[in-house]
């Protein structure tokens, strides 16, 4: 599973913007209409609906999405006791309105929780401040999940536009469809498959797997479901062991995946045998004691940077899976998965994870010495 690391990402609709204000373009009349028909429709991917979860890991999905479909809250202190919260939002797209029933206390705790409520007929997202925030207390910051991603990419792009000196009037209108005369203004690329991977597994973005995996089934109004038995169809080609094997969505959140350590031992095996992928996937992969979601872990022992994994995490399992080497020696694959685990056994499972890793590498460093 991936954890749900995400960075701003609207930079790619300012260089939109550029190219449209370098063409000339001054006005944009009538609304800005949104084609998300590459999906069959925006929402959560399979699975997401088995936990109501109100966090910025699982955000929906759409083709066209933005920022990951996440928002950024900010709130200090008021200036005064008794005073509201100052509140901000990033970016501050139109159908997002702030209210708070927060106040201003002495102290130096944030207290500050929100409730966020849509109105279905207007789109209008209200999120209300609640709680209490001491004068002296840092600023908070939170990240949370859009409702609409294509209406919320659609005012991310009017607010952009806007600000590079292009007039936009009329609103936004989603579920369009670029018709095929239309002329083409401004394309933006993403990077190479092999950089957005490398985001997925060093930095565990849910979001980005579950795009990846929408992006395998070709043409318009693709389904999760399509993607899916595309990967399902590619693990039985390469004769992957199947017993207990079973693919619900891209990230591996929520109780609709499963397989096995042998299964991902075996597959890390096959990848790494690959040497049209090898290179690229081991480059993904985080590296213990040194960066990624492993940056703190094994790193005043010998094996940091002699170990690039992947970590999963749910509510009840601990996992820790990839490879292990020593100079002049080919890695050894290994995967570790705890099921099971109660909240307070999270941290013991994760030292016996790195134990068992350290171990792994020895291994390694001792068929080195012995060759």
């Amino acid at each position: 599973n991936a954890s749900g690391v995400t960075y701003r990402r609207e930079l790619e609709m300012y260089e939109l913007a550029g190219m449209l204000v370098s063409a000339g373009i001054t006005k944009v009349k009538g609304k800005i209409i949104v084609d998300a028909t590459r999906y069959d429709k925006d929402g959560w991917p399979p699975g997401f609906d088995q936990k109501d979860e109100f966090a910025s890991h699982r955000a929906p999905a759409g083709a066209t999405a933005v920022n990951y479909d996440t928002y950024e809250l900010f709130a200090r202190a008021g200036k005064t006791l008794g005073a509201a919260p100052q509140l901000s939002m990033n970016p501050p797209v139109a159908h997002y309105k702030l209210e708070t029933e927060a106040t201003t206390v002495e102290g130096n705790r944030n207290q500050l929780w929100v409730a966020v409520d849509e109105n279905k007929k207007t789109g209008v997202v209200t999120i209300t401040f609640k709680g209490k925030i001491g004068i002296d207390a840092p600023p908070g910051d939170w990240r949370f999940p859009v409702a609409d991603p294509s209406r919320y990419a659609g005012e991310l792009l009017a607010l952009v536009l806007r600000e590079q000196g292009i007039k936009v009037g009329k609103g936004v209108e989603t579920g369009g469809d670029v018709p095929k005369d239309a002329d083409l203004l401004a394309t933006h690329r993403s990077e190479p498959i092999t950089d957005l991977i490398r985001s997925v597994n060093k930095q565990s973005n849910n979001f980005m797997a579950e795009a990846i995996l929408r992006s395998f089934a070709c043409c318009d109004a693709t389904t999760a479901d399509a993607s899916l038995e595309l990967l399902r169809k590619w693990t039985r080609d390469i004769c992957m062991p199947q017993a207990g094997l079973r693919i619900g969505n891209g990230s591996g959140l929520y109780d609709n995946n499963r397989i096995s350590a042998a299964q991902l031992t075996w597959l890390l095996d096959y990848v790494h045998d690959d040497f049209r992928v090898r290179a690229d996937f081991m480059a993904s992969l985080a590296i213990m004691g040194v960066d990624g979601t492993t940056k703190s872990r094994l790193s005043d022992s010998d094996a940091a940077g002699w170990i690039r994994v992947k970590t999963g995490t749910l509510d009840s399992v601990s996992a820790l899976s990839g490879y292990a080497s020593a100079p002049g020696r080919e890695p050894l694959a290994f995967a570790i998965v705890i099921n099971g685990l109660e909240a307070k056994h999270k941290l013991p499972a994760r030292k016996v994870q790195d134990a068992l890793a350290g171990l792994v590498r020895a291994e390694a460093v001792a068929r080195a010495s012995a060759d």
